[in-house]
């Protein structure tokens, strides 16, 4: 595969893992990180399993004798090789971003002195009433 159709391709997968326009702040990056890990996930199990197909076909081109089917071996082999790296470059970026939403998430402001914050959690037993001041 031509370099340019690998960077095309890598291009798309980053228009596909990343939003339109960077929002990583508030409410918006609560939304994203679910969709940045789920893709991160699958496009890194993607790219393992076109690694191994890769593998196989060329283990394949490498025990066969016909050469038109060693040219169609061969090229499997590398297609595979290079949409498995485009995929994991592509889960790495997913990866990053899902980073960049917890690192530029804003931290609450802290309380004044003197201040009673009454909060209610959930725990396994129930709920858990914690008074601070």
């Amino acid at each position: 595969m031509s370099s340019v159709r690998r960077v095309s391709l890598m291009i798309l997968c980053l228009q596909l893992c990343l939003p339109a326009r960077p929002a990583f702040g508030g409410a918006v990056a609560l939304r994203l990180r679910p969709a940045l890990a789920a893709s991160a996930f699958l496009l890194g199990s993607a790219a393992v399993v076109l690694e191994l197909e890769s593998d196989r076909a060329y283990e394949r081109y490498l025990t066969t004798a016909d050469p038109r089917r060693m040219t169609s071996y061969y090229d499997t082999a590398e297609r595979n090789r290079d949409l498995s790296t485009a995929a994991l470059v592509a889960a790495e970026l997913c990866a990053a971003a899902l980073v960049a939403t917890y690192l530029t998430q804003k931290r609450p402001p802290e309380p004044e002195p003197g201040t009673v914050i009454i909060s209610l959690n959930a725990v396994p037993a129930g709920l858990a009433l914690k008074v601070a001041w």
